[in-house]
């Protein structure tokens, strides 16, 4: 663990390589099996069931036994080139992670083993509930490729160097998470991959199409990037996530092209690439003066989000304020994306003025006063509707973060 990290604390009980500590009591011995691993596996495991029985579309209507069924395709459907590689890569990431969960106390063999068993038993699983699902196909070949994928990765695991299994930083941290959770709905929702290939290159040709670059949309991308790239230095350490940084920005941008309903934008990628940039030097401050400078940056995108373009009128009623203008006659999923995505604005603002040295009450109190003020003042902007969304999300926020006790220091 390099020194000269600021953002790295030095080992304890709760950042100490998992491999130095004995798994019940924090003491050397044998090594453990990190539960960060475990708890990754399961979330894959939850992506790979959400991504294979989406929408839902569930009906009675087929007859006969699931079962026999699976077993009578064993072969059929042939698998297109792009479903050949799409099934393998769906679970390729859960046998990793079964693989680094076990890689120190278990031989190869066992590791892929048990990555291979587990994703035949998921994969089997789904391909059973699929028979009940409209417009899935239950087949055994993919079955084949699913377990293949998943052996592959605990194979792949077993290969990486012990340094690096290790794991590192502190990933317990509840609010920081739930605001990588949102970044995460932002970028993908609503998280439907395809094989269709005619999708990908119409998803990537919206890049140029569509080249015109929204200065203020440039601003927003920029910083949301750019607190992404804290949030994930918080958990790692801010030098390590110059090296993760772009493998995040090349995996969200290869899983839009996947992903139906989400169009690149030459705006978003412009910003992500300004962010990375930005972040290659802003890594290096020490960790209060980043969080200002982002803070006080994002302050100004958020003022200019509310009052730009300014159309003055009389004044409507102060009790507009107290109301949910912004989210009216917005369909439910529309409702949930619009609250979500302020959700991790206000959410950050409270976070990195917390972390710049202002304390998490006041930063929450001072970020809530933030956004009322923007609400009093559209009150005579006629092209802005006041609303109590985002100072009910920053106090939200606010509560999160103290509640759920996450870190001010660096990990």
């Amino acid at each position: 663990m390099p020194a000269s990290d600021p953002d790295i604390s030095r080992p304890n009980a709760s950042t100490a390589p998992y491999s130095e500590l004995d798994s019940s009591r924090g003491r050397p011995g044998r090594p453990a099996m990190p539960p960060r691993y475990l708890w990754a596996a399961l979330i894959t495991a939850a992506v790979i069931v959400y991504g294979s029985l989406n929408p839902f579309d569930f009906y009675a209507g087929r007859g006969g036994n699931p079962v026999l069924f699976l077993l009578a395709h064993w072969r059929t459907p042939a698998q297109s080139p792009a479903g050949f590689v799409a099934n393998i890569v769906l679970y390729l990431p859960l046998g990793l992670f079964i693989g680094l969960a076990g890689s120190d106390r278990h031989r190869a063999s066992r590791v892929v083993l048990a990555a291979g068993l587990t994703s035949l038993a998921l994969c089997v699983s789904v391909e059973l509930v699929q028979f009940y699902d409209w417009g899935r196909q239950t087949t055994l070949t993919d079955v084949y490729l699913n377990v293949l994928g998943g052996a592959l990765g605990g194979w792949i695991a077993t290969r990486i160097p012990a340094r690096l299994r290790q794991p590192v930083g502190d990933l317990r941290q509840p609010g920081v998470w739930a605001l990588l959770a949102a970044f995460g709905v932002i970028e993908l929702y609503p998280f439907v991959p395809t094989l269709n290939t005619g999708w990908y290159a119409d998803a990537l040709s919206s890049l140029w199409r569509h080249p015109h670059i929204d200065p203020l949309g440039l601003a927003r991308e920029t910083l949301r990037w750019l607190v992404a790239a804290c949030l994930f230095g918080q958990l790692i350490g801010a030098r390590r996530t110059r090296v993760l940084l772009p493998i995040i920005m090349l995996v969200v941008f290869c899983a839009q092209i996947v992903m139906l309903n989400i169009w690149l934008s030459i705006t978003e990628w412009t910003g992500a690439l300004i962010a990375l940039a930005l972040w290659l030097g802003l890594a290096t401050q020490p960790r209060q003066r980043r969080a200002g400078v982002i803070a006080a940056a994002l302050a100004l995108v958020l003022l200019a989000e509310h009052l730009l373009p300014w159309h003055e009128q009389s004044g409507a009623p102060l009790g507009s304020v107290f109301g949910f203008a912004d989210v009216d006659g917005l369909s439910p999923i529309a409702t949930a994306r619009h609250v979500i995505a302020h959700f991790y604005a206000a959410g950050a603002l409270v976070w990195l003025t917390a972390i710049a040295g202002v304390g998490r009450w006041r930063a929450a109190v001072g970020t809530a006063m933030f956004f009322l003020g923007l609400a009093l003042i559209q009150t005579r902007d006629a092209g802005h509707p006041p609303g109590l969304t985002d100072t009910l999300l920053a106090v939200l926020a606010g509560v999160l973060f103290i509640g759920a006790g996450d870190r001010d220091e660096p990990v």
